[in-house]
């Protein structure tokens, strides 16, 4: 019992399964099964991020259903700075955040 648990102990841990390469229509097969996953993925989440990041520097209004787009660049972000709310806002989270960890 000793000699076979000398054995498996000199052996090491075992290493699993090998991995052996990809067979030639594999690669393109499992590109075609993820390509669809990855498309609804970034459209969920980068393109409405962009489109986040495009409307932080306009400031769009609405009129008889039509938008309004004027460039104000880091106009938007300099009344955020300005505004007690926001830094309101900013101490409320931080409290929440040092008593909730």
């Amino acid at each position: 019992m000793a000699a076979a648990d000398t054995r498996a102990v000199a052996r090491g841990p075992a290493a699993g399964p090998t991995r052996t390469a990809a067979l030639p229509g594999e690669r393109g097969w499992r590109a075609a099964t993820l390509a669809p996953a990855l498309v609804v993925f970034l459209g969920l989440t980068l393109l409405p991020m962009l489109n986040l990041l495009v409307l932080s520097f306009h400031d769009v209004t609405w009129a008889e259903r039509t938008a309004s787009w004027s460039f104000v660049g880091l106009a938007n972000f300099r009344r955020l700075l300005d505004d007690g709310l926001f830094h309101a806002g900013i101490l409320n989270t931080l409290i929440f955040a040092v008593v909730a960890v």
